[in-house]
């Protein structure tokens, strides 16, 4: 066989011999000459010293029941304790690793003694951690403050609960019950207006007393007002009668209320107001009952 030998195949030999099979095997596997296949046994020995190493180690496992890919998850472990600083690639370090190895032995063990005294598989005990992380999470609190955090709400949610009995028994007392609270709840509109309307009528009420009140003093004021003594009406007449006229009218009050606010609203048509100003000018010191003071 000339020529460059394939990527492929040099692959599948080493992965062959690093399982334990002979090269006449792997020979007869892969259809290519037993020479072929001691030639890149030999580059893969040449190239890593520990070749042989691993292919006892491969061996061994297969002999005890393991292969390669049941030690794929041990292996993506020790990555992620390196990644968070649990593990360092240096020579001077290994007994820091193998502290953290048996910190993680010792962790494994007391998982299993808590799994078992809780009825718990490892998988359950897992899935359960993970949705605490979950919680804690969308929660915004630290896992380590989680227990605290629940307890709170426990006793907000005690608290809330003595408050709903409390209203539940005024409600109770007072011959409240969920049906009426909520044909309560659809009838509120209903109700409000009514209140508006109740709130406006009382005000239409109380303006229309006002103003029949201010009625009834105006015409207590009027009356009053206009009360003229009978002595003067008599007097008045009497004076009015002996001036010989021949028709003359007896004054009474409505008549001389007439009279008086004609000559107040028209005073330009009577000469009485110039006499009326004279009698002002002559009496000194004395003022007629609706003059300002």
């Amino acid at each position: 066989m000339g020529g460059k030998i394939p990527s492929s195949i040099k692959v599948g030999v080493i992965r062959k011999w690093l399982e334990g099979k002979s090269r006449d095997h792997i020979a007869e596997e892969i259809q290519i000459g037993f020479g072929t296949v001691s030639g890149i046994i030999k580059e893969c020995r040449d190239n890593d010293p520990e070749f042989d190493l691993l292919r006892a180690l491969a061996v061994k496992l297969r002999d005890q029941g393991y292969d390669v890919q049941s030690f794929a998850h041990s292996v993506r472990l020790r990555e992620v304790l390196k990644q968070k600083g649990g593990l360092s690639d240096t020579t001077k370090e290994e007994g820091h690793e193998e502290q953290v190895q048996e910190k993680i032995e010792a962790l494994m063990v007391g998982l299993e003694i808590f799994c078992f005294k809780q009825d718990l598989s490892i998988t359950e005990f897992v899935n359960l951690v993970q949705g605490l992380s979950w919680t804690a999470e969308i929660l915004g609190v630290p896992l380590d403050k989680l227990p605290g955090y629940v307890k709170n709400l426990e006793r907000d949610v005690h608290r809330l609960t003595r408050e709903i009995d409390q209203k539940k028994s005024v409600f109770q007392d007072n011959g409240a019950t969920i049906n009426s609270l909520e044909e309560f709840r659809r009838n509120r509109p209903l109700f409000e207006k009514f209140q508006k309307v109740t709130q406006e009528l009382e005000k239409v009420k109380q303006q229309r007393d006002l103003c029949e009140r201010e009625r009834m003093w105006k015409e207590v004021e009027s009356r009053f007002t206009w009360a003229i003594p009978e002595e003067e009406l008599i007097e008045a007449n009497k004076k009015l009668s002996s001036g010989g006229s021949l028709v003359f009218q007896a004054l009474n009050p409505q008549e001389l209320k007439r009279m008086v606010m004609d000559v107040y609203t028209c005073p330009s048509k009577y000469e009485v107001i110039r006499q009326i100003i004279k009698i002002y000018g002559s009496e000194k010191g004395w003022q007629p009952p609706c003059s300002s003071k």
